[in-house]
C-alpha cells in the first residue's frame, strides 16, 4: 500500500506549472480587490460601473478567475483607487518554504492626493 501524499508534495509537484502559478496570481489579485471593495463599501455593481463593464463581467471575473489580462488588472486598479504592483523575483525568493506560497501581484491602495502633492508616489515593489 502506498503512503498518503503530503500537501507539501502536491505543492512541489505544481510549483513549476504555469497554469497553477497563473491561477494563484489571479486569485490573489481578486482577494486584494475584494478587500479594497470591502474597505470602500463598494458593491460589484459599483465596481462594474467604475470599470465600465457589465455586472455580468464582474460576476464572471470573481466566480471563475480567468487568466487576467494586464488591461483587466489596470481597470481593477483604477476602479478601486489602487496601484498594481507586479514583480518578478529570483526563484529562491519566490517560494516561501514555510507556507509554500508564491509571491504574486498585489493591488495596493493609492496614497491620498495630499500625499501625492507632497512628492510622495508609489514605489513598485515597495
Amino acid at each position: 500500500m502506498t503512503e498518503p501524499r503530503l500537501i507539501e508534495d502536491l505543492f512541489a509537484e505544481f510549483a513549476d506549472d504555469p497554469e497553477y502559478i497563473a491561477e494563484g496570481i489571479a486569485i490573489g489579485v481578486l482577494e486584494d480587490a475584494i478587500a479594497l471593495m470591502e474597505a470602500q463599501g463598494m458593491t460589484k455593481a459599483g465596481l462594474a460601473e467604475r470599470m465600465r463593464v457589465s455586472r455580468a463581467y464582474v460576476t464572471k471575473l470573481f466566480n471563475a478567475p480567468p487568466n487576467l489580462t494586464l488591461k483587466t488588472l489596470a481597470q481593477l486598479s483604477l476602479a478601486l483607487g489602487a496601484t498594481p504592483v507586479v514583480q518578478l523575483q529570483p526563484t529562491a525568493e519566490r517560494a516561501n518554504p514555510t507556507t509554500n506560497t508564491v509571491s504574486r501581484p498585489v493591488l495596493r491602495a493609492r496614497p491620498t492626493s495630499r500625499a501625492r502633492s507632497a512628492g510622495s508616489r508609489p514605489v513598485p515593489g515597495g
